[in-house]
Order: C-alpha cells, then structure tokens, then sequence
C-alpha cells in the first residue's frame, strides 16, 4: 500500500524509561506514526525503529510521555498556534 492511513495491532511487549516495545507489524515509512493504546484511543509514543522479523522481535518506539518530547510537543504547539 501507497500513500494511504493504514492501522496495525498487537500486543506491548516491554517499556523502559525512554521506550515502549511492540509486536505490531510495522513497515518502511511508518517512523512517526503514533503508537495509540486501544483501549483508551490515547498516543502512548512514537514509532522510531522496527525490529520485528519472521522469527520475531518487536519494534520500539518513543514514550510519550517523556519529558523531553513533552516539552518539544508544547513548544511546537505553542509555535503553531501562535499568531504573527
């Protein structure tokens, strides 16, 4: 597929302090795509580098909720909202 929204799912497979690691299937391009917990529909990180393969592994991705993405989010929203 080209050029087109695509959804993955599968199971959390391990978080440290920085990283959430998935086995979702992920595929070239999709670094920066958000990571979102089903459940609750929220963005838990972003997807930075796929790991997986056919005998198995897991992709990783940013936490969200680290505080130096946090504040890069904020500034970036700040900066867009505001007007010139």
């Amino acid at each position: 597929l080209n050029l087109v929204q695509k959804t993955h799912l599968g199971p959390y497979a391990n978080r440290t302090a920085t990283a959430i690691s998935y086995a979702t299937d992920t595929t070239g391009g999709n670094s920066g795509s958000p990571i979102v917990h089903e459940a609750t529909g929220h963005a838990v990180g972003i997807h930075t580098h796929g790991g997986c393969s056919s005998g198995g592994g897991a992709n990783n991705g940013t936490r969200i909720d680290r505080t130096e993405l946090a504040t890069a989010i904020r500034d970036l929203t700040r900066v867009a909202g505001s007007t010139s």
